[in-house]
């Protein structure tokens, strides 16, 4: 808001809830080019939901889940960021199966549209996860929750900064073309 002295937006968690872990409440989030806010959280089912305002926070659009139909187990990390009006890029860890936390990186383009585009990538390579610890998307494992975030470029791209746990505890980016 400015820095002017008001109530910030919360999360439009009436449906959804959040998970019951400390990941649960990181993505509420920017605005765009239009002042509309985007928000990203974690829902009690410890699924990724996306919801927008296009009155500061005063209401907000139906939640919509975000994963893709990969059957992923759960999520954590969310991280938002958004461009001009109704464009959005939305990151976080998911768990494929058997503590295999990968990353995803969503866009949309239209958010706004009664049915949404929605283009999910995965941003590690199958078969190279970035974290196998136990239950690793809702504890604050090696350098997750720390070091990840999400950018769009002077270019327009999306970049998606996580930690690579199993390989080192490096940083990598994630990006779409």
């Amino acid at each position: 808001n400015g820095g002017i002295p008001g109530t910030a937006p919360t999360l439009p968690t009436e449906t959804t809830r959040t998970a019951p872990t400390w990941t649960c409440e990181e993505g509420l989030g920017p605005t765009d080019s239009e002042d509309n806010v985007h928000a990203f959280w974690m829902g009690f089912d410890n699924m990724p939901y996306y919801s927008y305002s296009t009155d500061e926070g005063g209401s907000w659009s139906d939640p919509i889940m975000i994963a893709p139909p990969i059957g992923l187990n759960g999520t954590g990390f969310p991280v938002v960021t958004a461009g001009g009006a109704g464009k959005v890029a939305l990151g976080y860890l998911g768990d494929s199966g058997g503590d295999t936390w990968n990353g995803y990186l969503t866009v949309i383009t239209d958010a706004f549209s009664e049915m949404p585009l929605l283009t999910t990538v995965q941003v590690n390579a199958w078969g190279d996860p970035l974290d196998t610890s136990q239950d690793c998307g809702y504890n604050r494992c090696g350098g997750f929750g720390d070091f990840n975030d999400i950018v769009i470029d002077q270019h327009g791209r999306v970049w998606f900064g996580h930690a690579h746990n199993v390989g080192g505890e490096i940083g990598i980016y994630g990006t779409m073309a």
